[in-house]
């Protein structure tokens, strides 16, 4: 998931045809992945200014959600790393959690 959210940054550089095909942003991350386009829960995956790149998709294989933040990768990023802040995330209590099967 890590190589997968930077995109046709690194994809141009692993697989310089793919982005003559053209790849997009969700179909790099499925390519990378083998999530399927269903399995992205919610993405926002262009390069924005105060807004980072990432998705959360359901990876069945490995039977968890994943919640996937692209990392810095140029000087807009750099100003988001700066204005940025954390929150604390509050895991579900085990009596809400459902059982898969």
């Amino acid at each position: 998931h890590a190589h997968a959210i930077y995109g046709l940054l690194l994809n141009v550089e692993s697989n310089p045809s793919a982005a003559l095909k053209g790849s997009t942003p969700a179909g790099i991350v499925c390519e990378r992945t083998g999530l399927t386009r269903e399995q992205l829960v919610f993405t926002h995956l262009s390069n924005d200014a105060l807004v980072p790149a990432f998705y959360i998709a359901e990876d069945v294989h490995l039977a968890e959600i994943v919640v996937c933040i692209r990392g810095s990768a140029n000087f807009k990023d750099v100003l988001t790393d700066i204005a940025a802040s954390s929150d604390p995330i509050n895991p579900l209590p085990p009596s809400i959690i459902l059982d898969p099967d």
